[in-house]
């Protein structure tokens, strides 16, 4: 892979807050514990739905954000959701996941729930919908000759 010499550099604002988010991301796993695994892989049956989470705890699937909004977004538990259901409650991954993290470095704050406290209703939707659409990715897949593992 080629060197690309950036066209923008990052001005001192915004390295100032990166150094501060870096600083907060450092206090929340000594707080909450260190990362046991990272970049973990979640996917559907035939793989054309699939993502990277981003941390494992002991027991805490995390998924690290850095948006400046100011309460949870929708998206983010759905992605949440989508990672744990597709890696963990059909156990594609074998670790024990008692619990779902959201934190938001950028803002400071942490969003969790216990999984026992979710309906296992929740996490059959997920999953069915996640099926769903990724049949149907697949089959774009196949109109465009895109040839599948």
């Amino acid at each position: 892979m080629a060197y690309i010499k950036p066209e923008t550099y990052p001005d001192k604002v915004t390295i100032s807050h990166i150094r501060e988010m870096l600083k907060r991301v450092e206090h929340f796993f000594e707080e909450y514990g260190w990362p046991t695994r990272d970049a973990f892989i979640t996917s559907t049956k035939n793989n054309c739905l699939a993502g990277e989470g981003d941390y494992l705890l002991k027991d805490t699937l995390v998924d690290l954000k850095v948006s400046n909004a100011q309460s949870m977004q929708i998206y983010w538990v759905r992605q949440l959701l989508v990672y744990y259901t597709l890696g963990f409650y059909n156990h594609f991954n074998d670790e024990k996941i008692n619990c779902l993290m959201i934190y938001n470095a950028r803002t400071d704050t942490v969003y969790y729930v216990k999984i026992a406290d979710i309906d296992k209703a929740v996490f059959e939707f997920v999953n069915d919908a996640a099926e769903k659409q990724s049949k149907k990715n697949e089959q774009v897949l196949k109109l465009l000759g895109i040839k599948l593992k």
